[in-house]
């Protein structure tokens, strides 16, 4: 080894480099929403950015009016529950008033005009042809020979009607309306003759209004007469009718009616003077 090499050393020192990490998460982004988005975009409220392929098949995809339903009733959801914590009356609000002379004869001039004596059962389905989805009017009333029935579809809302019949039988509709408005009620509607329908409850009631009563009806559930369903009808009258009506004010629409452990679901209501009741139910009368 020469001088010089001695002299000289050399060494070999591992490069080292030091170099900083930094670590980046990305967060993917949701295509749809979760429960509580999809409550408020059900109210109006705007979904992020990234949700609006769905929203776009939401509107336009399939089955979107179906789901557009569905949606549309979630804000009457508490609405919908105030009225199961709330039911109603049992027997319906039917209320009696008295006219005036002058109201009355022109009710009976728009009897004679359309000749009501003179039809039976009546039908007029001019409208069809020109509105959609409307419903039908009926008019019904009532003398010594019976029943007499008119019925016009779509009577309040198509104004070319043909028979002239017709447009009296509105114009009757709008004196009675308007009529209604003008008089004060004279009382609740008790009538002679009760109509009870019944049939077995297929699903219990909310426990917070469950209302359950002894058996009403003066015949057994078998007793009654077949009308649709499963569901059977009898009419009261006299004594049974009031005694009938008087059970029934105290009751309410959650009401269920127990006979030998079966609970039974009634509907009541006193016929209106003339209304043959069960009979027209079950196509007899």
């Amino acid at each position: 080894m020469t001088a010089s090499e001695r002299n000289v050393m050399t060494a070999s020192v591992p490069s080292m480099r030091t170099e900083q990490v930094t670590s980046v998460t990305s967060k993917k982004q949701r295509t749809s929403p979760n429960p509580l988005q999809w409550l408020g975009y059900s109210v109006g409220r705007k979904l992020p950015d990234s949700m609006q392929d769905w929203v776009r098949n939401d509107l336009i995809g399939d089955w979107a009016v179906p789901r557009h339903l569905i949606r549309s009733m979630v804000p009457f959801i508490p609405v919908f529950a105030a009225f199961m914590l709330f039911p109603g009356p049992f027997l319906p609000n039917l209320q009696t008033s008295r006219i005036d002379e002058e109201t009355l004869q022109g009710v009976l001039e728009y009897v004679e005009g359309i000749g009501f004596p003179d039809i039976d059962l009546e039908r007029n389905d001019e409208a069809a042809l020109f509105v959609a989805d409307a419903p039908d009017d009926v008019v019904t009333y009532f003398d010594e020979g019976g029943e007499h029935v008119f019925s016009v579809y779509g009577l309040t809302i198509y104004e070319q009607f043909t028979d002239a019949r017709v447009v009296q039988l509105r114009d009757l509709v709008r004196l009675l309306e308007n009529a209604s408005f003008a008089t004060t009620p004279t009382g609740d509607y008790r009538g002679e003759v009760v109509q009870v329908i019944a049939g077995v409850s297929e699903f219990p009631p909310e426990p917070a209004v469950a209302n359950e009563r002894p058996w009403p009806l003066p015949v057994s559930f078998d007793e009654l007469d077949d009308v649709f369903g499963g569901w059977r009808c009898r009419t009261f009258a006299g004594v049974e009718a009031e005694a009938l009506l008087s059970v029934f004010t105290s009751a309410n629409q959650a009401t269920t009616w127990d006979l030998d452990g079966v609970q039974y679901r009634l509907i009541g209501r006193p016929l209106l003077p003339g209304e043959t009741g069960c009979a027209a139910l079950n196509g007899s009368g």
